[in-house]
């Protein structure tokens, strides 16, 4: 062996690239149109997928991590909320057995159709500028993790990291996540996702030979360094804990998974997927404390452990090389590919309006869905570039890029409970759709304020501000349904509407 363990880790990024794209290929042939293109009704397949796109690098199991460094054992805290929201979601989805929904609609694409069956001259808008929303928060969300992430996997590349290196990481993992979706559509994602799962099951086995006891480690055990309780500690819990449960009502990926499943399945998916991630962000949570407690830092003690190895020859250094790095583009590509794919389904159903059972030409429609995820990726990396201006203060710009969309919570669990009874969707006007928007613009204007006035650490408490009105505007939205529902003789079955 001729490499080193750091350029074995290097190439193995581009074997990625290719691999992915060639096991992702290999579906093309089997997609027959668009509905195949952007639904796949397995139960387990959508599971393992949905488990794996939650593991995200920079904007999860780091800022977990971080986290658990500055806030100690009330970190743990973490995946019990993550676990909540998937209950809570699963228990809303629950709602919708009864309905009648369509084959692979999402839940904007039904509240919409009700909507517009109420007035179909001039329905409210609602998933149309919804799902544009969710689309910029998400899209500026991938740019994130592809500008984070590098950073975390640079000590396992080099040691002397440089900005092109990043970048060109950036692009490699931007394009391995493309070319998975674009040739193998959702089916694709959900094979290269069985590859991703175990890449990232032996980084896991990396990090624990990383914290196993070695010389003196015990001695140096001090379970004082992770008992914080100070009211700085609550309170960036609490954040973290609000935005683990309202992030599974808004998650584009967890709305897309919901309509490729059938409606009895959807709801035990959802709980199965909320224990799944809650062990496994739990797993470096708890060792990032093992490590903290020992005087020492998660990240920083595994890219030591590797440095002298990546320095050197042999089998070993490669093999060690290239699994980590390896490991580390699955975890990054299995929600880049993910999210992709669930920007432009909801761009495609509810922004563009298409009807994948009425396209005279599959084959055409396919081809112009695959251009408009190229483009739009490109702009994705263009955003990428901009935003890394920004490096030298992620934590604040995941911060910004969350502050307005936790509003969006109440009204999903709200359009849970008006599908589930369509006689009540009257209540959804253009009003009470305005009044959402117009929070949630209000509440990244204000970010922005912070950002420019240097009070950047207040911009994670926007957030929390603008959950809480939402949760106030949905309660008299919510209330106002209820009463139409018990004032109303028509049948929920009939499809007929009385406000």
């Amino acid at each position: 062996m001729t490499l080193t363990g750091y350029e074995a880790a290097f190439i193995s990024i581009i074997i990625a690239t290719a691999f992915f794209a060639g096991v992702a290929y290999l579906k093309m042939n089997s997609i027959r149109g668009v509905f195949d293109f952007f639904h796949n009704p397995s139960p387990k397949k959508n599971a393992f997928s949905l488990t794996i796109a939650n593991i995200t690098l920079g904007s999860g199991v780091v800022y977990l991590v971080l986290g658990a460094e500055t806030n100690g054992i009330l970190m743990l805290l973490a995946p019990a909320a993550i676990l909540a929201g998937y209950l809570f979601l699963s228990k809303s989805s629950k709602s919708l057995e009864s309905c009648d929904l369509e084959p692979g609609e999402d839940l904007l694409h039904a509240a919409q159709r009700h909507l517009d069956r109420l007035n179909p001259n001039d329905p409210v808008p609602l998933a149309k500028y919804f799902s544009i929303f969710l689309m910029v928060v998400y899209a500026l969300g991938l740019s994130y993790e592809l500008l984070a992430s590098p950073m975390v996997m640079m000590p396992f590349l080099t040691t002397s990291p440089g900005t092109f290196a990043a970048i060109s990481i950036s692009f490699f993992l931007l394009l391995t996540a493309l070319l998975t979706v674009v040739f193998g559509g959702v089916s694709g994602v959900l094979r290269t996702d069985i590859v991703q799962m175990i890449s990232a099951i032996i980084l896991i086995l990396i990090v624990l030979a990383a914290i196993c006891p070695q010389g003196g480690y015990q001695e140096t055990a001090s379970i004082d360094s992770i008992l914080i309780f100070t009211t700085s500690s609550f309170v960036a819990v609490l954040m973290v804990c609000v935005a683990a449960i309202s992030t599974q009502y808004y998650s584009l990926i967890n709305l897309a998974v919901g309509s490729h499943l059938e409606s009895n399945k959807r709801a035990r998916t959802f709980r199965v997927v909320g224990v799944s991630v809650a062990i496994i962000t739990g797993f470096f949570i708890f060792a990032s404390l093992i490590t903290q407690a020992h005087g020492e830092n998660l990240l920083e003690m595994t890219a030591n452990m590797f440095s002298p190895i990546g320095q050197s020859k042999g089998f070993f250094p490669v093999i060690l090389g290239f699994s980590i790095a390896f490991g580390l583009s699955s975890i990054i590509c299995s929600t880049a590919d993910s999210t992709i794919i669930a920007i432009t389904q909801f761009w495609y159903f509810n922004v563009s309006r298409g009807d994948s059972g009425r396209e005279p030409d599959q084959q055409r429609s396919l081809k112009n869905i695959r251009l408009w995820m190229a483009a739009s990726s490109i702009v994705g990396f263009g955003l990428l570039s901009i935003l890394y201006s920004f490096r030298q203060d992620l934590f604040t710009l995941l911060l910004f890029i969350a502050s307005g969309v936790p509003a969006f919570a109440p009204a999903i669990w709200l359009l849970f409970k008006l599908v589930s009874k369509p006689h009540t969707i009257c209540v959804f006007t253009r009003t009470v759709l305005w009044t959402y928007l117009s929070l949630i613009v209000l509440a990244y204007f204000v970010a922005v304020a912070l950002l420019l006035t240097d009070n950047s650490k207040s911009i994670g408490l926007v957030g929390i501000v603008a959950l809480a009105i939402s949760i106030v505007i949905t309660f008299f939205v919510w209330k106002k349904a209820r009463k139409i529902d018990l004032n109303s003789n028509i049948s929920n079955n009939s499809g007929a509407v009385q406000c």
